[in-house]
């Protein structure tokens, strides 16, 4: 049997824990192989078989002008991997990769994209709270920034830099604190610089 104690804070800051009994599972030799692949490649050669705790490390490479947007299973839901640009200065990124092995067999699909640039902004900031530095994000994938303004201004609109045919809207988002803004478009398969305009607040 395998006990798990997590810690927490409720909505108040007050911590609680809670436990998770789980059944124990001998390990059992499991393997990694890659799916069908579109725009880049997993190249590195796995072992035959792997044991549940081992670490399983992998390299990514996109191909020229795509960069990595995710990973995922073969139903297409989101693994859970340590991932890392290797070199942001370079012209093409790579990333290296690892995970946990579970007490089953893993097929690894890398999701390959275009990123998505800040143009201009005065007075206000666009932010991307969902991908970190080096990441994009794949065609027909839903993107959502978050503009945020100075100090008595507010976000009015946003634009793809170059593509009015693109829609983009944006959303205030009304919460107990204020109001928050959120820019959202729908992905092509190109990369796009995203231009928001920030007009002072009516009084």
């Amino acid at each position: 049997m395998q006990i798990e104690y997590f810690a927490d804070e409720d909505f108040f800051g007050g911590a609680y824990f809670s436990i998770v009994i789980q059944p124990y599972q001998a390990p059992v030799d499991s393997t990694v192989t890659v799916a069908a692949l579109t725009n880049g490649a997993i190249p590195t050669e796995f072992e035959e078989t792997y044991t549940s705790g081992d670490n399983v490390a992998f390299s990514i490479v996109p191909n020229d002008g795509y960069v990595l947007a995710s990973i995922v299973d073969e139903n297409n839901d989101e693994l859970y991997i340590d991932v890392s640009v290797d070199d942001e200065s370079a012209a093409n990124y790579t990333y290296s990769a690892s995970f946990t092995m579970p007490n089953e067999d893993v097929v690894l699909k890398a999701v390959f994209g275009h990123r998505v640039l800040k143009g201009s902004h005065e007075n206000g900031r666009i932010l991307d709270n969902n991908k970190q530095s080096g990441f994009g994000y794949a065609e027909g994938e839903e993107v959502t920034l978050v503009l945020k303004g100075d100090s008595g201004y507010v976000p009015t609109s946003a634009s793809i830099e170059g593509h009015p045919e693109i829609n983009v809207d944006v959303i205030e988002v009304k919460g107990l604190f204020g109001s928050s803004y959120q820019a959202k478009f729908t992905m092509p398969d190109f990369e796009v610089t995203v231009n928001a305009v920030f007009t002072a607040a009516e009084a």
